[in-house]
């Protein structure tokens, strides 16, 4: 609910007091749920420009995602945002990896056109 109103820091505190159940493995906490708390917190990261911080936790989705074969859109889009990651942190060969990764998975909410877009022109923040 808070993502859609726009607030990121208020969501970011929900996504991580979910990250710590996932971590201590508290019943019900499983990968799934932990594949969209590392999703947004990163997105919520971005959108406030600690894109460190938002490397990090897209970098603990991608972990959890190579474990499982199954194409997913939080893959796709977790790509996609640690393509936009890398841009704005200046490490243009490691974006450029990333928006690629993202042209060779099924296409999730528009990301091909957005990766393409951001191959040519670099993402700003």
């Amino acid at each position: 609910m808070y993502i859609r109103w726009g607030r990121w820091r208020q969501a970011a505190a929900i996504f991580e007091e979910v990250i710590q159940k996932y971590d201590a493995r508290q019943n019900g906490y499983n990968d799934a749920i932990a594949e969209q708390a590392f999703y947004y917190l990163g997105r919520s990261q971005m959108a406030s420009r600690d894109y460190e911080a938002a490397r990090a936790s897209l970098e603990r989705l991608e972990r959890i995602l190579d474990r499982d074969a199954t194409p997913s859109g939080f893959k796709v889009l977790g790509y996609l945002r640690l393509g936009m990651v890398h841009d704005a942190l200046q490490n243009r060969s490691r974006a450029e990896a990333y928006y690629r990764q993202v042209l060779k998975l099924e296409d999730w909410s528009g990301a091909h056109d957005r990766a393409e877009g951001y191959l040519k022109n670099p993402y700003r923040g």
